[in-house]
């Protein structure tokens, strides 16, 4: 179950990031919004004892990192030798991980990511006072690359990895690199020598393939759509607040408080951010297109689809659902 929770965060993750960034021309400005998005995310995956920051690591020989986007460290424990609301120093004995956030990943942006994993992951730690304590602390501070999208395949991607990581040393080397692109899954499929493709998606996914094909018109041979949902539609039906709540997450957003969670639980169990809950939710949001119940003229990403689509939702499925086999 954890699993597909995480499948499901990933495609949420990832419109979302669309949603922020689609009028966004400055790249200072974009950064700061996909880390913000990616942080409110992890948070609400993190136990307590965990939390993010921003800023530099140090060890006890007054060596330092390179600046990091995200540290994860020790929550209860970690002293921090400075701290203002955007960054912070901490001692590498409590940092678990490190994360690079990139829009693109690229070869620029991969060699940046390299050095600044390396930066951290060199750093001395004093046996005696070092928090993270079991079999696995001589592999901490992991370092993670996450990017929402790349220029290249994945094969390309290791390549590059593997010519950079000649110079590294094994235990400074970068620990996984994760990238959230549909394209680049496609593209690495036909390196592998695939040639036809039909893409499919459950619940929220639908949605993500519907905005996708939109923007990107794949040469595929059509689309599965299975339990497809009409988020604005189901909201307006299932949220007896839905106004309030928009309003809420609309004057959060422009108090510039995006990642404050909402008063109230959407649909009695989820806790949700006012970024998350407006690019969701609100009617001709990237995800309002499939708008059989809320918004009934906002077609025209479904009617770019020029290719066959299947649509079909399980016998089990409540009215609203099942009412969107087209």
């Amino acid at each position: 179950m954890f699993i597909y929770n995480l499948e499901d965060i990933a495609k949420k993750l990832k419109i979302d990031f669309d949603g922020i960034t689609k009028q966004i021309v400055h790249n200072g400005v974009k950064g700061s919004a996909r880390e913000d998005l990616l942080k409110d995310y992890l948070k609400k995956l993190l136990p307590e004892k965990y939390t993010i920051s921003s800023g530099i690591i140090i060890d006890n020989n007054q060596s330092q990192s390179k600046q990091q986007d995200f540290i994860i460290h020790d929550a209860f424990n970690c002293p921090s030798f400075f701290k203002t609301d955007s960054n912070t120093i901490l001692p590498i004995e409590s940092v678990y991980a490190t994360i690079e956030i990139k829009s693109t990943l690229d070869y620029s942006t991969l060699e940046q990511s390299v050095k600044n994993v390396e930066s951290v992951r060199k750093l001395y730690k004093l046996p005696n006072r070092n928090i993270i304590r079991n079999q696995y602390d001589n592999f901490y501070p992991l370092g993670f690359v996450f990017a929402y999208s790349s220029n290249y395949s994945l094969e390309q991607i290791q390549k590059k990895l593997f010519e950079l990581n000649q110079s590294v040393d094994s235990k400074h080397q970068v620990s996984i690199i994760c990238i959230l692109d549909i394209d680049l899954a496609i593209n690495n499929a036909k390196e592998l020598g695939y040639k036809r493709f039909i893409l499919i998606g459950h619940s929220y996914g639908c949605n993500k393939l519907i905005y996708y094909y939109y923007k990107k018109q794949p040469n595929i041979l059509g689309l599965i759509l299975a339990s497809a949902p009409d988020m604005v539609g189901l909201q307006l039906y299932r949220q007896k607040d839905y106004k309030e709540l928009i309003k809420e997450a609309k004057e959060n957003i422009d108090d510039g408080n995006p990642t404050k969670i909402l008063s109230n639980l959407v649909e009695d169990y989820m806790y949700m951010s006012s970024q998350t809950y407006y690019n969701w939710f609100e009617k001709n949001s990237n995800l309002d297109n499939l708008p059989v119940m809320g918004n009934s003229e906002n077609w025209y990403q479904f009617e770019s689809i020029s290719v066959p689509i299947l649509t079909f939702s399980g016998s089990n499925e409540t009215d609203n659902y099942l009412h969107l086999d087209l």
